[in-house]
């Protein structure tokens, strides 16, 4: 009887063990702290149930001799009732590495939509490190209690390869 369960068991471990090799492991997504939310094209439009962002775009521009990159979207009102809104964004590179937006941004907030009203918002970010390739943005709304945050993805033009 203790033969065949050691064989057993090493019969179970065999399995599992190759299907350990044969299997690529899957990464455990999302971290300790991640919001849940949408994603999706920069090119496209994102609704997060509540809002709308829609006409996004990410633009340089240089001010006294620093650089920044600037995002820009339309912001809409999804909802049936009045609301105040106010967004932080974060501008991402592949590794996780984050930027804040600039201090008194976003330009264009905080904004009281109506149903269905929209306004624009924009938000600076000063790049001082000429190896950061941001490859998403990532909106939160301010208030309103807990909402899904948008992550947009960055779609990647002939300069940043």
């Amino acid at each position: 009887m203790r033969v065949f369960t050691a064989a057993v068991t090493v019969a179970a471990l065999g399995i599992a063990l190759l299907g350990r090799t044969q299997a690529s492991p899957t990464p455990v997504p999302g971290g300790a702290n991640q919001a849940a939310g949408t994603s999706g094209p920069i090119t496209g439009e994102l609704f997060n149930g509540k809002l709308r962002l829609r006409s996004m775009s990410l633009t340089s521009k240089t001010d006294l001799g620093d650089n920044f990159l600037v995002f820009s979207t339309i912001v809409a009102n999804g909802t049936k009732k009045d609301r105040e809104v106010l967004l932080r964004a974060h501008l991402a590179d592949v590794d996780g590495v984050t930027l804040n937006q600039s201090p008194g941004d976003p330009n264009g907030g905080p904004c009281a939509l109506a149903p269905g009203a929209a306004c624009r918002n924009s938000f600076s970010f000063k790049i001082t490190d000429p190896q950061f390739k941001p490859v998403k943005v990532l909106v939160e709304e301010l208030g309103n209690g807990p909402q899904p945050v948008f992550r947009v993805i960055l779609v990647p033009t002939s300069s940043q390869g």
